[in-house]
C-alpha cells in the first residue's frame, strides 16, 4: 500500500506542479543550486552549503528520484530533542508557528511540539507527515527546510496546495549546523529524549 501511495505521489509530481500562493504571508527569497553533487542555498542574509547531495537525472541510479536529497551521504551525530532540536525550533520556527491561528501551531512546550511533529499532518500536504522517524526523505518538515521549492523539488514530498512552495524559515535558510541537527534527529529515529 505504501509503495502505491509513493508511486502515486511520484506520478502526480511529474504530471503537475506546485501551486502558487502564500497563505502564511511569508515570501521566499532563497535560491538553490546543485553543482558537483553538493547542494547550496543562499539568501540575502547569508548562505549555507549542504553536505548532502541532491540527485539529478544522471546521478539517481540508486532509485532516488531526480531532485531529491541523497541522505545516504550524510553522517548523523547523536542529538537530543530537548537540548538540540528544540532550541532550533525556538529560534527559527516559533515566530511563525507559535500562534494558534497559524497553519501549523506548535506551542511553546517541547511535549506539544514533539507530538505535533510526529502525529500531525501538514494542511498543505495531508498525505504526508511532518516527521517520519528515520526517514528525512519523506518528512515534510525536512522538505520545508532543505529545498527552495519544498512541494515541487523532490517528488516523494510533492504537493500542489498553496504554501507547499514556501521554504522555511521564509527568506532565511537554516545555518548548516542547525540543518545537520534536524537531519541527525530525524535519521536517528526522531526520539524524544
Amino acid at each position: 500500500m505504501h509503495q502505491n501511495v509513493v508511486l502515486g505521489l511520484v506520478v502526480a509530481a511529474l504530471i503537475g506542479g506546485c501551486g502558487d500562493g502564500d497563505p502564511e504571508g511569508a515570501g521566499g527569497g532563497t535560491t538553490s543550486s546543485s553543482q558537483g553533487g553538493a547542494s547550496s542555498t543562499s539568501s540575502g542574509a547569508g548562505a549555507t552549503s549542504a553536505s548532502s547531495s541532491q540527485s539529478s537525472s544522471a546521478s539517481s541510479g540508486g532509485g532516488l528520484p531526480a531532485g531529491c536529497i541523497d541522505y545516504s551521504t550524510f553522517t548523523p551525530t547523536v542529538v537530543s530533542f530537548a537540548a538540540d532540536v528544540m532550541p532550533v525550533f525556538a529560534q527559527r520556527c516559533q515566530s511563525c508557528h507559535d500562534d494558534p491561528t497559524a497553519s501549523t501551531y506548535y506551542g511553546a512546550d517541547s511535549a506539544t511540539v514533539y507530538q505535533k511533529l510526529l502525529d500531525g499532518t501538514p494542511k498543505q500536504a495531508p498525505h504526508l507527515r511532518f516527521v517520519v522517524p528515520g526517514d528525512p526523505l519523506t518528512s515534510y518538515m525536512m522538505a520545508k527546510v532543505e529545498y527552495d521549492d519544498p512541494g515541487g523539488t523532490c517528488p516523494l514530498v510533492a504537493c500542489s496546495e498553496p504554501g507547499c512552495e514556501l521554504s522555511a524559515p521564509p527568506g532565511n535558510p537554516l545555518p548548516q549546523a542547525e540543518l545537520d541537527i534536524l537531519r541527525s534527529w530525524v535519521l536517528g529515529g526522531a526520539l524524544n529524549d
